[in-house]
């Protein structure tokens, strides 16, 4: 929901739930303020997460095509750690598949046949460019990229806290509306 309908939908539902579970009827609009400022704040994370993963396939496209076909996810854990440790085809070429095999494992990517294709796929990939100043400006793009999306995955995984914040938010409107 590109448009951002999923989450006023959400918010919606979120302050009906309020005054439901927390027995109030009355104006709760700073509570819908601070609502409303929680959520813009994680839908605007997750708008730069979006930017970032297209920006991150963009230069992936253009430096290291393979990894957009190899795995579904390019913006995953896994594939960023692949990029961290092995920046380009070749220095992916040279790990040795005990080695490729090692990695895949832990991190939790275990089926066997899988795992055995991408080492395939590895070992008879041609690289895409040789053009020096692309690679080098890509490899940098790659891995600001990459750091980026990890900050903002930890931005984004704000649902464990989402509740917290809801009885907090709704606790101060009950507690500042009583007499």
């Amino acid at each position: 929901e590109r448009d951002g309908s999923g989450w006023r939908r959400r918010v919606g539902q979120l302050v009906v739930l309020g005054r439901h579970c927390f027995g109030c009827d009355r104006d709760a609009g700073s509570f819908m303020a601070s609502l409303r400022v929680f959520s813009c704040g994680t839908f605007s994370l997750a708008m730069r997460y979006t930017s970032e993963v297209q920006r991150l396939i963009g230069w992936l496209k253009q430096v290291f095509p393979q990894i957009v076909h190899w795995f579904d996810d390019p913006a995953s854990v896994m594939v960023g750690s692949l990029l961290l440790r092995w920046p380009t085809l070749q220095a992916l070429q040279k790990a040795s598949p005990k080695v490729l095999l090692k990695f895949f494992t832990q991190h939790n990517c275990r089926g066997e046949e899988l795992i055995r294709q991408r080492i395939e796929q590895i070992r008879q990939a041609v690289i895409a460019t040789t053009d020096e100043a692309l690679m080098l400006t890509g490899l940098l793009c790659i891995q600001n990229s990459i750091a980026l999306l990890e900050i903002l995955r930890a931005g984004i995984d704000w649902t464990p806290s989402l509740p917290r914040f809801v009885r907090v938010a709704w606790g101060r409107v009950r507690d500042s509306a009583q007499p």
